[in-house]
């Protein structure tokens, strides 16, 4: 799949004035330069939806996450991203058609890779997989309303086992 599809639900308030968080979902060919076209989505989508710190956070884990789906499926699958309003928060779901769990490796100073589920842990309330009808869905919750960093104060590196909250 070459193609790009958006689609995205415009800005509203609910009945007590607070604005409801838009939300995207791309569908996007499993390719290095998808990772690049989900986060200038998410970029162009919440720009204006919080500050740049959340905005930041909200483009790195969908960076992570995107390219962990990429790194995991075949070249001629796809990967779909969805982002979302859970309450005052943004749930990122990453669907791939790969079944591989996802595991964080070790820390080793000099390695170029192995630190994007720890990067997700500490900037994310929570996140957690479960298998999905053609692969699985690797998902995240960031924190949007407050003030101070998107993590928890706790966060932890192994994913949960909840299942993930239900996008608004």
């Amino acid at each position: 799949m070459s193609g790009l599809g958006v689609s995205v639900t415009a800005s509203a308030s609910d009945t007590a004035g607070t604005p409801v968080l838009p939300s995207l979902y791309c569908e996007l060919a499993a390719g290095p330069s998808s990772v690049r076209t989900a986060r200038h989505r998410v970029r162009e989508r919440y720009g204006g939806c919080g500050s740049p710190d959340l905005i930041d956070d909200l483009a790195l884990v969908v960076t992570e996450l995107v390219a962990n789906a990429v790194a995991a499926s075949p070249v001629t699958a796809s990967v779909r991203l969805r982002v979302g309003p859970v309450g005052p928060d943004l749930l990122i779901e990453i669907y791939d058609q790969a079944t591989e769990v996802p595991v964080g490796r070790g820390q080793e100073d000099l390695a170029e890779h192995g630190r994007g589920l720890v990067l997700i842990a500490e900037l994310c309330r929570s996140w957690g997989w479960h298998p999905s009808d053609r692969g699985k869905v690797v998902w995240a919750v960031i924190r949007v309303a407050g003030t101070g960093s998107s993590a928890t104060a706790m966060p932890s590196a192994a994913p949960s086992a909840e299942p993930p909250p239900v996008l608004s």
